[in-house]
């Protein structure tokens, strides 16, 4: 199956993204962990599903304190992952099929265990992190839990988050130069982009001010129990000393011309005011706002939460949409889908009708739920640490159910986190063999997604009325209208605003209609219309 936009520069703007937790996603020989081989033996399934990308997190060499995240050598694979050669054949087994591979550039911060740190213990390169006079630290602390500084002799290093994560001195030309080089060689070896780990934190504040505390409930909480969330974080996150490094990332980007950066913007407060800032020319080509992801369920909160993000950027620049990764709750437990996946479905509608790129998390095509851990389970540091206040991330990684074998299809029936507890009904092959499955429902949205231009490129109108979202595209001639009844009551709508004869492309129940601007919709239902005016698509 070919891609009809594979070969634009544009490809990102209009194409669907999936995301990959390797450890969690497909083991090629038998270990606990998922690896690049498992990847490799799971394109058919990408194709079919008709992703346009894969983003991977990371699969470099790593002691896994923060498990892959804290990373020794950022040009090797760790050798529970496979090789550099399984990466090659990898970026070749994609572009053969049309597909492109994205990688996570994790430049925040190193692993302690990474020479860079190690030779700066020694007294080179010691410029290459973050240091200060142990008895005049200032008051910044970590996401972690804590002070981000730990005493070393006389000194201290900052970490933004586990103490064994020091971060990158950004104000150092050699770092900037260092990392460059380090993403010139991906793209050498044919990695189509990076998606930038909390990007907005490489820069600090050269006078190492103390951030203000927040003077709200959070504030005081965050004093006592947590730091970090008490604070506001104007000196140690979004300098802007920050935009000229972007710019340099942009240009070696650009060299080769269908390449893409995709900026994680950190944010505690989930508001990700800023995110529009850092979106654009001689910036990054796409930026994460997670306030979609935030939203609590219904029409009206998804409304003003997808009309926010997309008003902030304008018109020239493009919107990511994601309900779930490998740091957030699941949308399937969020926002508490039934085992119909109803409101799976409605999902699925939304994120495959609205102008930008959908990011679609491993296993939420099948509705994967969370898991549920006790604490001698949790291994994420976070989840260790606050218990039972917060549970870690852990939950959020379970591995992929391929079958309803003994080992889910996963090459392993002890993996390193427990399977979902439903994952002999909800898996792949199951799935697939359903007509009415959430996979099924995924795979036809994605290809009406490529089939239709107005759906990839029409401007975009979002509205809500009695708990229905609509989400309407104009392109020359053509509009498609999508329409989910987030309430489970049925809902009957006169559209004064609508004009013409529509058509169904996709409907999740027989009874919804549209018919004569009337349009009915049960409980939880949607469909997808279609206006098409001199035959144009």
């Amino acid at each position: 199956m070919n891609h009809p936009d594979v070969s634009s520069t544009d490809w990102w703007k209009t194409g669907l993204i999936y995301h990959i937790y390797p450890r969690s996603f497909c083991s090629s020989y038998g270990g606990e962990t998922g690896d690049v081989p498992g990847i490799l033996s799971r394109l058919d399934y990408l194709e079919d599903l008709g992703v346009d990308a894969i983003w991977t997190s990371p699969f470099y060499p790593s002691p896994d304190v923060d498990f892959g995240y804290d990373i020794s050598d950022y040009l090797g694979v760790d050798e529970r992952m496979g090789t550099l050669s399984d990466v090659d054949d990898l970026i070749s087994g994609l572009h053969g099929r049309g597909m492109r591979l994205i990688i996570d550039g994790v430049f925040n911060h190193c692993s302690a265990e990474h020479p860079w740190f190690k030779r700066a213990l020694e007294g080179e390169s010691r410029d290459y992190f973050i240091w200060r006079d142990g008895s005049r630290l200032n008051n910044w602390a970590s996401a972690f839990g804590g002070r981000a500084w730990s005493n070393l002799g006389d000194e201290a290093y900052f970490h933004g988050f586990h103490p064994r994560q020091p971060d990158l001195n950004w104000r150092n030309p050699e770092v900037v130069d260092a990392v460059l080089r380090v993403m010139k060689t991906w793209y050498d070896r044919g990695v189509d982009g990076f998606r930038l780990d909390v990007f907005n934190s490489y820069i600090k504040d050269v006078e190492f001010r103390d951030n203000p505390w927040r003077r709200d409930l959070l504030g005081v909480i965050g004093r006592v129990l947590f730091p970090y969330i008490g604070q506001r974080h104007i000196y140690d996150r979004d300098r802007p000393e920050l935009l000229p490094i972007l710019k340099k990332m942009r240009l070696l980007c650009d060299e080769k011309d269908d390449r893409v950066l995709i900026g994680e913007t950190l944010d505690e407060r989930f508001r990700y005011e800023k995110a529009h800032e850092y979106c654009g020319p001689e910036r990054l080509h796409l930026v994460f706002n997670f306030g979609l992801l935030h939203s609590r369920w219904g029409a009206g909160r998804f409304a003003r939460s997808i009309e926010a993000w997309a008003n902030s950027l304008g018109p020239q620049q493009w919107p990511t949409w994601v309900v779930s990764n490998h740091d957030f709750s699941r949308a399937a437990s969020r926002w508490r889908f039934d085992a119909e996946d109803k409101k799976g479905k409605l999902v699925a509608m939304m994120l495959c009708s609205l102008r930008g790129v959908p990011f679609l998390y491993y296993g939420d095509e099948l509705g994967m739920r969370d898991l549920s851990l006790s604490r001698r389970q949790i291994l994420d540091p976070p989840g260790r640490r606050f218990w039972p206040f917060y549970k870690g991330r852990d939950r959020y990684r379970a591995p992929m159910s391929w079958t309803a074998q003994k080992d889910a299809g996963f090459g392993t029936d002890s993996p390193w986190l427990p399977f979902s507890a439903d994952w002999r009904q909800r898996n792949v092959a199951t799935q697939r063999a359903d007509p009415n499955s959430l996979l099924n429902c995924w795979r036809t949205l994605i290809a009406l997604k490529r089939k239709y231009s107005v759906l990839r490129w029409g401007e975009m109108f979002v509205s809500h009325q009695k708990g229905v979202l609509f989400i309407r595209r104009t392109l020359n001639t053509s509009v498609s209208l999508t329409a989910l009844n987030m309430t489970r009551s049925v809902r009957r709508l006169h559209l004064d605003t609508v004009n013409g004869v529509f058509s169904p492309l996709f409907k999740t129940d027989p009874k919804a209609r549209f018919q004569k601007r009337d349009l009915i919709l049960p409980g939880l239902g949607g469909g997808v219309w279609l206006k098409e005016r001199d035959g144009i698509y």
